[in-house]
């Protein structure tokens, strides 16, 4: 019973793979120190031939491993079982050697090598797959670190033993070392009992997982953009804290897939190198083996000519380079607990240093040899702390993948596939290094290679750093902040306009649908839940698309959208969990509030997921429509289920105002007021549980299922319980849309004038927007409301300065730093929300006055999700600073704001409201509590960094500060030439 046990241990199986690949990397090794000496004693090669051969017998290994990886990669993923072909390459590969030994003739020879190669590709390649299906992605890191050590020690032990063995008992001796390996190694094939995880097993851990939850009153995982708060009014019910939600981080990033899968070779292939974390990882590991088999190939023959030393002192050498990968397991450890970018980053930076300092090393360098040694043992300390966090980072990625979208590569998945192609970048430096070097010595020589080899680690460093664990903007520095107690569920929804009551004269017949995402409380996500992805299907369209926003010409936008830097967006993902159930509503109406947020030129209903996602995870549900109007850098229109789409591209309109700009800009504006009208005939269609069509889903029941979640769940009946928001044009298309709203029934006096939105009396918004509504605008951007055709409008207050209505208690206005200097527009802000816009000076006499602030240091990007994904370039290029607090600090103004209107929304954390630490405890030690933020409104400066503007006339005291701009500026030109989003 304990024999049987033993056999089928983890760390047993480990031990045995480790030893097979040991064994593996050592013959590969183990006539290095020799092949020099070998091709001129024994195969009677001219000495002028040595270095061309030598280069080609160590690359003909590489290169055969390389091809062999991928097919036995896509082999083992089929086959029943993958210990038999394991066995066979152990065979195979004693067989191969035994003819290495024996022959004397050069082809022979070469042919020998390159069948040690392919059953090296088998014996590495399966012996990962088998790895990884024993021990999963929990140990990954420690089992790879072990088989990394054994990896790296069998190629840097094998020429030490080499070398010696050689030196002092000649050719045939060298390989008795093989074959006993060899031998033993199938004696533990036979030992070992190999029983890999299941899709089961993993189910049962996970039962256990919940029960041990349960049983020990253990608390629910914090979801995507919720933190566990020790009180609050609004947390979800008390049967949802026990469901153990599975955690996010840098390491099970959400990877987006190409449109079409299948389980073929060809499209397991493009599907895993369609990821940069994979496509880096992978370019890593070529290089640094690379490196490594350079040193092979020439250490031993430098050596010998340069300082005339035995072939014993290079074994000595490549010992020194092997002794630091007995902390490959350590570092595996580390990558397991802290994620691969920390050891893969570190090490790739280390390594560079020994590379670029060693072509110094001449024979007249004091204690050459030694200066040598130190040098090869700093560079094999640097790649064992970087292999195993590299390894680690394919299976990581690869079983994200699988998780993600079952099935994807077919029944048994792509594990052994994953490691062929881990294997195949591996092997590619055995072919790159020994044939590099040979070259680069034969031209530029030692010097010159050195500094090749130094360069490609630094780049190679340069990608890791940037790509590894993902890139999220979850982890770009934000913090713990803007997080809610609710995970948050997302809905991308598309309803044709035949379906929906039009609320006025239908401005484009061209849009025949409009489309938005919802954010809102989900339920806990259920296993193998889809993540959504920022950039939308089809990735590069969009890609370039923005490219192209910026000022790039299509040809141009091709290239440019595949540059690594932008590139990486098309795999960044949203932490919300896609068609998740609605959560249940705690609060009093046992309905969620519910927000419209309109977005602004660059932007689409993706572009402000920080800020909306933050919002939904404290109870909000929030609306973001994609508009229509040549806005967005790109928007399509799918007609039905499975059509093509047909694009709407973004419009290019002078930000100057003129005849020809203010008429292109009240297009925009109708089409956009419009789309809004719409959207609220569908909010009220979902609440009354009424049967509408998606065409972005795959079947009708698909669609029924995804928004009947919404049935009598949102507060939208009651007029003016609709939030409206938006950020610049956004903020701009909501002050027109509450006052065409409220004042449809106003004619204009002049016929010059014009009404951009008409809606009917029998109209629902029209209902809807009252005295009573909450406006919430974001850096407002002021020229589209001046229009000479609909200025008679914009000199009318807004609705909440009605007779009936609360005045400044129902407006909100949050600016960047940016557009707070941008005087001309910051003094029509004032005028559009002050209770009389008609009057030059603004001012409030009969009603409070509205709320307005500022976050010093922020940009106008720093509104949008564009602040977080690209925090270095707004710091540079517009001076902000801490785009997440920035965020965090617009989400609390917002909740707060709701709550002083009587919508019930989630408290706010301590940790959000930076009176607490990370561990929920405040400065005096004491555990907090969270709570409502009367500060964050507050005017008394008790918020740091967060400025609160007054309304009257006269500068306020940061206003002095303010650039000067003529009355024909633009955004553009009030934030240093060149923002998006705006």
């Amino acid at each position: 019973m304990y024999a049987s046990r033993f056999r089928s241990a983890d760390g047993f199986i480990i031990f045995v793979v480790g030893v097979a690949v040991f064994t593996d990397m050592m013959l590969y090794g183990l006539i290095v120190p020799m092949l020099p000496y070998a091709l001129v004693d024994r195969v009677r090669l001219a000495q002028d031939d040595v270095q061309r051969w030598n280069s080609i017998l160590l690359g003909s290994f590489g290169a055969a491993l390389m091809l062999g990886s991928l097919v036995v990669g896509r082999i083992g993923d089929r086959v029943s079982t993958r210990q038999t072909p394991f066995l066979f390459g152990l065979i195979a590969l004693g067989l191969s050697t035994l003819a290495i030994a024996l022959t004397r003739d050069i082809v022979m020879l070469l042919v020998a090598r390159i069948l040690q190669g392919l059953s090296g590709a088998v014996v590495a390649t399966v012996g990962y797959a088998i790895l990884f299906g024993v021990v999963g992605t929990e140990k990954i890191g420690q089992a790879l670190g072990f088989v990394s050590m054994s990896q790296s020690f069998g190629l840097l032990v094998g020429p030490a033993i080499g070398g010696t063995i050689y030196e002092h008992g000649g050719y045939l001796k060298t390989f008795i070392p093989a074959f006993v390996l060899i031998a033993f190694e199938i004696a533990l094939r036979f030992l070992v009992v190999i029983r890999e995880k299941t899709d089961e097993d993993l189910s049962g851990d996970e039962e256990e997982a919940s029960k041990a939850s349960l049983s020990t009153g253990g608390h629910t995982a914090k979801p995507c953009y919720g933190s566990s708060l020790e009180s609050n009014s609004l947390q979800p019910p008390s049967q949802d804290n026990t469901t153990k939600i599975p955690e996010a981080d840098s390491s099970t990033q959400t990877i987006p897939l190409p449109t079409v899968f299948a389980s073929s070779t060809y499209n397991t292939m493009t599907t895993l190198f369609a990821q940069p974390r994979i496509f880096v990882a992978l370019f890593a590991l070529f290089i640094v083996n690379t490196i490594l088999t350079a040193y092979d190939a020439t250490v031993p023959v430098y050596i010998c000519s340069t300082f005339s030393l035995p072939a014993t002192h290079a074994s000595f050498l490549f010992l020194i380079m092997v002794t630091p990968f007995l902390l490959s397991p350590l570092a595996g450890y580390v990558t397991d607990h802290y994620g691969p970018k920390l050891p893969a980053t570190t090490g790739l930076a280390i390594l560079v240093v020994p590379v670029f300092i060693i072509q110094y090393v001449t024979a007249s360098t004091a204690s050459p040899f030694l200066t040598l040694a130190v040098l090869l043992a700093i560079m094999g300390f640097a790649s064992a702390v970087t292999l195993p966090a590299l390894m680690a980072e394919v299976s990581l990625v690869v079983e994200n993948v699988e998780k993600q979208n079952p099935d994807v590569f077919g029944g048994r998945g792509a594990v052994a596939f994953s490691f062929g192609v881990m294997n195949f970048a591996f092997a590619g430096g055995f072919l790159a290094g020994p044939v590099l070097a040979g070259w680069l010595m034969g031209t530029v020589g030692w010097k010159g290679l050195n500094c090749v080899l130094s360069a490609g680690g630094l780049l190679c460093c340069g990608g890791v750093g940037l790509c590894t664990g993902g890139w999220s903007w979850r982890n770009r520095g934000e913090g713990e902040g803007d997080e809610g107690p609710y995970q948050v569920g997302s809905t991308d929804v598309e309803i044709p306009v035949a379906e929906l009551p039009s609320p006025s004269l239908i401005p484009d017949s061209s849009i025949t649908t409009v489309s938005f995402r919802i954010f809102y409380p989900s339920e806990p996500s259920a296993k193998h839940s889809k993540s959504v992805y920022w950039l939308p299907d089809p990735q590069h369209e969009y890609l370039s698309a923005y490219v192209r926003f910026l000022g790039a010409s299509h040809r141009l936008s091709a290239f440019l959208r595949n540059l690594p830097f932008l590139r990486i967006l098309s795999y960044t993902t949203i932490p919300v969990v896609r068609n998740a159930k609605l959560l249940p509503a705690p609060t009093k109406t046992r309905r969620w509030p519910v927000m419209v947020f309109s977005h602004g030129l660059g932007g689409t209903k993706n572009a402000y997921s920080h800020l909306l996602g933050s919002l939904s995870s404290h109870g909000v549900v929030v609306m973001a429509p994609d508009h229509r109007d040549g806005s967005a850098p790109l928007s399509l229109i799918h007609d039905k289920p499975g059509s093509s789409p047909r694009p709407i591209e973004y419009k290019s309109i002078s930000h100057r105002q003129s005849p020809e700009v203010e008429q292109a800009r009240d297009h925009q504006l109708k089409v956009r007021l419009w789309e809004l009208g719409l959207l609220h005939e569908a909010l009220l269609k979902l609440d009354r549980g009424e049967p509408l069509s998606n065409t972005l889903a795959e079947s009708s029941s698909q669609t029924a299922g995804q928004l009947a979640v919404f049935s009598s769940s949102l507060d939208v009946h009651n007029p003016g319980s609709i939030s409206w928001a938006g950020h610049s044009f956004g903020a701009a298309t909501v002050v027109q849309l509450v006052r065409s709203v409220f004042y449809r029934h106003k004619n204009p006096t002049a016929s010059s004038h014009q009404a951009l939105f008409e809606p009917s009396t029998s109209s629902q918004i029209a209902h809807q927007i009252t005295s009573s509504s909450p406006v919430c605008l974001l850096d407002l951007w002021c020229m589209p409301l001046l229009s000479k055709s609909t200025r008679w409008l914009n000199e009318l207050p807004l609705p909440s300065y009605a007779p009936n209505g609360l005045g400044g208690r129902k407006l909100i206005a949050i600016l960047s730093e940016a557009f707070f200097k941008w005087e001309n527009n910051l003094t029509q802000l004032k005028r559009t929300i002050s209770e009389d816009p008609s009057l030059t000076v603004s001012f409030n006499a009969h009603y409070p006055a509205p709320y307005i602030f500022y976050p010093v240091s922020s940009a106008h990007l720093s509104q949008s999700d564009f602040g977080i994904l690209f925090p270095w370039f707004t710091k540079k290029a517009f001076k902000a600073q801490d785009p997440a607090r920035t965020l965090r600090l617009n989400t609390r103004a917002l909740l707060e704001f709701m709550r002083r209107n009587g919508i019930e929304v989630a408290d706010t954390s301590l940790l959000d409201m930076e009176e607490a630490t990370s561990d929920g405890h405040t400065s005096s030690g004491q555990a907090g509590q969270a709570g409502q933020d009367p500060k964050i409104l507050k005017h008394d400066g008790s918020v740091t960094g967060w400025i609160a503007l007054e309304l009257a006339a006269g500068k306020h005291a940061e206003e002095a500060g303010n650039e000067q701009t003529s009355e024909r500026a633009d955004p553009i030109e009030a934030v240093v030439q060149g923002e998006m989003s705006k």
